[in-house]
């Protein structure tokens, strides 16, 4: 909970900053002029506090790293060295992807 004084812990149930960045505000009673100002302040607070979580949030989305899709080749027919896929050497493969005998699992787009 956002920290606010007494007068408006006294006159506001709460004041919260929501997982959403949504400040929210619960009024126990009507308020006084000066309490409306110290109400006003502590959403204020609350406002900053929900921009930098934010902030943050979108910060650790940018920065999130892709996952890496990896290929399915078809293996080569014994006696030759290419992928049957798309002819290309199995050591020459990019890290991620692998190899295997059955065609039907085969992922590569030049797959025939």
């Amino acid at each position: 909970m956002t920290e606010i004084t007494r007068t408006v812990q006294q006159m506001v149930a709460d004041v919260d900053v929501n997982d959403d960045g949504y400040v929210t505000v619960h009024v126990a009673q009507p308020l006084t002029v000066n309490e409306a100002h110290d109400v006003a302040r502590a959403i204020l607070e609350a406002a900053a506090e929900g921009e930098r979580y934010l902030a943050e949030q979108n910060a650790a989305a940018a920065v999130a790293p892709t996952p890496t899709v990896a290929v399915v080749h078809g293996a080569p027919m014994p006696g030759y060295t290419a992928t049957t896929c798309c002819g290309r050497d199995p050591f020459k493969l990019p890290a991620p992807d692998t190899i295997t005998g059955d065609e039907s699992a085969v992922t590569c787009g030049k797959a025939s």
